[in-house]
């Protein structure tokens, strides 16, 4: 995702095949399962109750503050973030699967 995101990309719908990570019940993609902590070229995913929403559906890890570390297809606005560590985020989701364990979870 390194220059995925350009200044006329904001504002604009995607979909986007991802490894998606939830820290600390905070939800974002990044390149690649290596990153998960370094957060290199994170992209945040704003939408309220996402752990709530997710931990009802999709099981989770149990790793700490590590909850997901999974394939993902997601369908949403990207904007600039308002968070520096992140380089953007996706807001007003439309589709969210998550793959884990080989199986597939539609959350939205």
């Amino acid at each position: 995702m390194e220059n995925f995101i350009s200044e006329g990309d904001f504002d604009k719908e995607f979909e986007i095949n991802c490894c998606f990570a939830m820290v600390s019940g905070v939800g974002f993609l990044v390149e690649s399962s290596g990153d998960e902590f370094s957060m290199k070229n994170a992209i945040k995913i704003k939408c309220p109750n996402l752990e709530r929403i997710l931990f009802s559906m999709v099981p989770a890890l149990g790793v700490s503050e590590l909850s997901y570390l999974c394939n993902g297809n997601i369908v949403g606005t990207i904007r600039k973030s308002g968070y520096e560590k992140f380089c953007g985020e996706i807001v007003d989701i439309k589709k969210l699967d998550l793959t884990v364990s080989g199986l597939n979870f539609m959350a939205f």
